[in-house]
């Protein structure tokens, strides 16, 4: 998912958990309040901070291949 209507959705459809590929600074916000158990996707050190700052600490890196990985 990649905007908090998306989340919504995915939650009214049953989701017990949600994985992105990057993730906007709404979306972590409205990820983090819903209390759903969530990767989202990170690349550069500016994403990572920003998703620690909101409580993540499992992230995903997307896409690895670019990073190196």
């Amino acid at each position: 998912m990649t905007t908090p209507a998306e989340l919504d959705a995915a939650q009214a459809a049953g989701a017990v958990f949600g994985v992105s590929p990057g993730a906007s600074p709404a979306l972590l916000r409205a990820i983090a309040a819903s209390g759903l158990p969530f990767l989202p996707g990170v690349m550069t050190p500016s994403d990572v901070i920003a998703a620690r700052e909101v409580g993540f600490d499992a992230l995903k890196l997307f896409p690895a291949a670019q990073a190196g990985g």
